[in-house]
């Protein structure tokens, strides 16, 4: 007679997870609501910061200031919608003492709203190179990339998300033969 697999580790570090991943999903709430509040209430002051890290200045106008706000909020917006979707997968896993196909479904979803975000975050700094340095004078506008780190550790969670969608419905799929053979 064979013994079951104890899941309970799983369930235990996929709860601690979701908990992480939670803190960081409100994390991001409370940012977006604090960089709209500042570009709303102090614009000029919001717009210098924020245009100096696309290559801008003091000069800014302040329909730019609330389209860079628009574009950073937009980016905060996307990694909220995939750590949600993050966030659901570990609670699927955390309640679950098998692999339910929603967690794969869930965690696919996450790896398509990550390409989303890490693509946006990609095209950010050109538009945002751009929208801060429209008012200049011919010569002086900008168009930059720039590649990071950063970029790379997010194209790296995303093949790992990827990775563990297609590996929890292989899960699921051979729980559900097993439940059938039995």
């Amino acid at each position: 007679m064979q013994q079951m697999i104890d899941s309970s580790p799983l369930r235990t570090s996929a709860r601690r997870s979701r908990r992480i991943v939670d803190v960081i999903r409100w994390t991001l709430v409370l940012l977006a609501v604090g960089l709209t509040g500042w570009a709303f209430l102090q614009p000029g002051g919001f717009g210098v910061v924020i245009s100096e890290q696309f290559g801008g200045d003091e000069r800014i106008q302040a329909w730019q200031s609330i389209a860079l706000a628009a574009l950073a909020v937009t980016q905060i917006a996307l990694w909220f919608l995939a750590t949600t979707s993050l966030s659901r997968v570990l609670g699927c896993l955390a309640g679950a003492d098998t692999f339910p196909p929603q967690a794969a479904e869930h965690a696919a979803r996450a790896a398509r709203l990550m390409w989303v975000a890490l693509i946006g975050a990609l095209l950010s700094q050109p538009i945002g190179s751009v929208l801060a340095t429209w008012t200049r004078g011919e010569g002086e506008r900008l168009l930059s990339l720039q590649l990071s780190t950063s970029h790379l550790a997010a194209l790296i969670a995303v093949l790992l998300m990827g990775f563990m969608a297609q590996a929890l419905r292989l899960a699921a799929a051979l729980w559900q033969d097993h439940r059938e053979i039995v």
